[in-house]
């Protein structure tokens, strides 16, 4: 039974627009620790002026703009935080991204929301007709390359949960749509329990938010 979780965004903590979704999932009693591989750093120190695109992830800062950073930027910064969680009283760590991360050093049982999609997709047997929406254009050959690897043929097209041009999320669904996929996989921790609704409401197809999908995960963890 875990009734201390600590949580490792690839942003800045905290994030109360994604945690109090997760919390649905997840009984009052049990306490939360959120920490940032990006805390305490200013905006102007995290200006990259390229990034290649199997490195790129896409967050949101605490002003509530979204930024663009290199997984070997955050990567020794997530596992700092992982350390710093492994001397605390949390029983149980999570990672808050859906990107796919190599193994961290943790002494506490860690969770990989990116294994849990796998795991999923493989228990119900679809292999193929996945589509999956990204938050940018550029994370799209990556994507599709990191499913391949595991097995499963996907569409691919992008969104950003942090934009706020109209319909973006809805025009993406139903392009997906169009193409006769069978699940849609919203793979980005920022997409919301709305945003999921109207992309199921747009398609008709069911519907996979990594948000509900770790949270139901952390439920069963901490019961």
């Amino acid at each position: 039974m875990s009734q201390h979780i600590g949580i490792v965004m690839i942003g800045t903590s905290p994030r109360p627009d994604i945690i109090s979704e997760v919390r649905n999932y997840i009984t009052e009693d049990v306490e939360i620790n959120q920490v940032g591989a990006l805390d305490g750093f200013y905006k102007k120190d995290l200006e990259f002026t390229e990034i290649k695109k199997q490195e790129e992830l896409v967050t949101r800062l605490q002003d509530g703009s979204e930024i663009h950073v290199p997984k070997s930027f955050i990567l020794p910064k997530m596992q700092q935080k992982v350390d710093k969680l492994n001397e605390t009283s949390v029983d149980l760590i999570t990672l808050l991204c859906s990107g796919s991360f190599p193994k961290l050093k943790s002494d506490l049982p860690l969770v990989y929301p990116h294994k849990l999609i796998y795991g999923t997709l493989e228990s119900i047997g679809i292999k193929r007709n996945i589509g999956i929406i990204v938050p940018s254009a550029s994370q799209i050959d990556s994507m599709k390359k990191d499913f391949e690897d595991h097995g499963f043929s996907t569409v691919c097209t992008s969104a950003s949960p942090y934009s706020d041009e109209d319909n973006q999320l809805e025009i993406a669904a139903r392009d997906l749509c169009r193409k006769e996929v069978d699940l849609i996989l919203l793979n980005c921790f920022g997409y919301s329990l709305e945003m999921k609704r109207l992309v199921s409401e747009a398609c008709g197809v069911p519907v996979i938010l990594v948000r509900s999908l770790l949270g139901r995960t952390l439920g069963e963890l901490s019961s």
